[in-house]
C-alpha cells in the first residue's frame, strides 16, 4: 500500500512498491539490464478509495473458516460509530464469510451502503451495522 525506498532490515531489497501504486502502471521488466519500467495506465489518475468503514483488517483462516481480524479502527469512522474495536473478528458480512483479501472491495462500495456484520468479541457473537462513507 506504500512505496518503500529503504531496506527494512528483514529483506535486502532496496524498496517495495505496494499494490495501490502498482495498479496505476503497466509494469515491464528488462531482466537483461536489471531494470523495471513503469508506464502510466488508465488507472493512473483514479483516486484510491480507502476502506469506507475505516478499518484495517488482517484476514485469517481458522478451523471455522475465514475471519477478518480488526487491527485498527480509525477514530470518527463508521466502524468506530458502530462499536467495532481492534481485536474483534468479523465472521460474516451480509451473511457471507469475509474473503482472504485485506482490501476486500466490499468495504469500498458507494457511500451510504449498509453492511450487516457478524462480529466475534470475547467468544460471543454480535450483529453490528456499518454505513459506509468516505473516510480519507
Amino acid at each position: 500500500m506504500r512505496l518503500q525506498t529503504e531496506p527494512d532490515g528483514s529483506h535486502p531489497n532496496a524498496g517495495n512498491i505496494g499494490q495501490s501504486i502498482l495498479n496505476r502502471f503497466t509494469v515491464t521488466f528488462d531482466l537483461a539490464h536489471s531494470v523495471m519500467y513503469l508506464e502510466k495506465n488508465a488507472s493512473f489518475a483514479t483516486p484510491e478509495v480507502f476502506n469506507r468503514a475505516g478499518l484495517i483488517l488482517d484476514p485469517d483462516e481458522t478451523p471455522d473458516g475465514v475471519v477478518a481480524n480488526i487491527m485498527t479502527v480509525l477514530p470518527g469512522s463508521p466502524a468506530a460509530a458502530s462499536g467495532l474495536k481492534p481485536g474483534d473478528s468479523i465472521t460474516a458480512i451480509d451473511g457471507h464469510p469475509p474473503t482472504e483479501d485485506p482490501n476486500d472491495p466490499i468495504f469500498n462500495q458507494p457511500p451510504g451502503t449498509v453492511l450487516h456484520l457478524t462480529v466475534r468479541r470475547n467468544n460471543s457473537l454480535k450483529a453490528l451495522d456499518v454505513t459506509l462513507r468516505d473516510v480519507l
